[in-house]
């Protein structure tokens, strides 16, 4: 593998902050005291793009309960339009157009939440795989166990059908339709704990990790295994490529990549001791794959070759969160004790990559996220605000008028 190179940064010009409002008036939703932000939220009026990047704004804070607390999971709906957090001891939804709290109830110890694909529903999970099912309004429905012998936070999602998948301490998988309340299969996966899971995109296969460090890949639906991967050290992370043709495979030193099609190794990516604990992850098209965690940078790879493009320096040794947006065009960053950062993944080279540093004003943001339809960055704070960041009108980018 080539030498690292640590990239030289271009930054970014033009970012533009978003400006402050009036002092706010306290109001009731749900039973709970609510203070309304004191930068009412903006609607962005189009999809974050290279031609507009350079005018992104802060739009404004989601309206939050009275006293603040750190939302530590969340979900976006399949449509972008609502956000559902859990904090210390509610679960909440808001609408992402105008910031509005729209509900609040008691978040009964979950620790996980996902949207229905339809958006109708919520399914929320705890340490002990109970399930609470709620409307989109934040009503209990019903709940139902997902398995007797879980292994806490082992569960994976698969949010264009809404199959849920839970991993035991016994060995087992078990994967359910969260729609009809129906367990659907209970797989003999593993010796030993599972303690890894993921499905692909496509939601036919199912990756489980075990602590007797093999890798399985299932047709989850006919409980058959297609390929068992055995390692020389415990899994941590499994994650399937854009077009499920490659297999990440975390571990405590290194990211191996597997063909899913034969279970070949194809390459090892040489992270460092715990570089996936906080960041593993595939950009939409599937030309770069990023980690970053108790290493001193975030590292960028090609996937295809496994060489390592570059890395994202000082931004390591914390709590890091990243995504990509909707074209893969742009990589967001951020990190506990630093900031935010934009990176133009359109003209990185061995060299350079194009960085601008957004003016957030803090150095708690916990978590970043780009909306699927590509209008919104939301930023996650440890002190419990959430902010919104996209384009206003006065950013939009003109369009010409046809000539009569």
């Amino acid at each position: 593998m080539k030498s690292k190179l640590l990239l030289t940064l271009v930054c970014l010009m033009g970012i533009v902050s978003g400006c402050l409002g009036s002092a706010p008036t306290p109001a009731l939703v749900g039973g709970a005291t609510v203070t309304p932000t004191p930068i009412p939220l903006r609607e962005s009026v189009e999809p974050i793009s290279s031609a507009n990047i350079a005018h992104i704004e802060n739009l404004g804070q989601l309206q939050n309960p009275d006293p603040i607390t750190t939302v530590f999971a969340y979900a976006l709906s399949p449509d972008s339009t609502r956000l559902a957090g859990l904090n210390n001891t509610l679960l909440l939804g808001w609408d992402l157009v105008t910031g509005q709290l729209l509900y609040t109830t008691d978040r009964a110890g979950a620790t996980r939440v996902f949207y229905s694909p339809e958006k109708t529903e919520l399914y929320t999970t705890d340490e002990v795989a109970l399930v609470n099912v709620y409307s989109e309004n934040g009503l209990f429905q019903n709940s139902f166990v997902g398995h007797n012998a879980y292994n806490p936070n082992i569960v994976a999602y698969q949010p264009e059908d809404g199959w849920l998948a839970f991993g035991g301490t016994d060995g087992t998988v078990k994967v359910w339709d969260t729609a009809a309340r129906q367990s659907l299969v209970t797989i003999a996966a593993h010796e030993f704990y599972v303690n890894s899971l993921a499905f692909s995109p496509a939601g036919t296969l199912l990756a489980s990790g075990g602590d007797e460090r093999v890798v399985n890949v299932w047709d989850w639906q006919t409980r058959t295994r297609l390929l068992q991967i055995t390692l020389d050290a415990i899994p941590t992370r499994l994650l399937f490529s854009p077009d499920g043709a490659q297999l990440a495979v975390g571990t405590q030193n290194d990211i191996r990549l597997y063909n899913t099609a034969d279970g070949t190794l194809q390459h090892t990516l040489a992270t460092g001791n715990r570089g996936v604990t906080e960041v593993m992850l595939y950009d939409p098209n599937g030309r770069y794959l990023v980690n970053g965690g108790g290493i001193a940078n975030m590292q960028i790879w090609d996937p295809a070759t496994g060489m390592l493009v570059g890395q994202i320096p000082g931004f390591g040794n914390a709590r890091l969160s990243a995504d990509f947006s909707p074209d893969g065009s742009t990589m967001i960053t951020s990190m506990v004790g630093g900031g935010v950062a934009l990176w133009d993944l359109t003209q990185i080279t061995d060299e350079t990559v194009r960085r601008a540093d957004l003016p957030v004003g803090v150095t708690t943001t916990l978590m970043v996220d780009w909306t699927d339809d590509g209008r919104l960055m939301v930023m996650l704070d440890a002190v419990g605000t959430i902010s919104v960041w996209g384009i206003s009108p006065r950013g939009a980018v003109p369009t010409e008028t046809p000539a009569p």
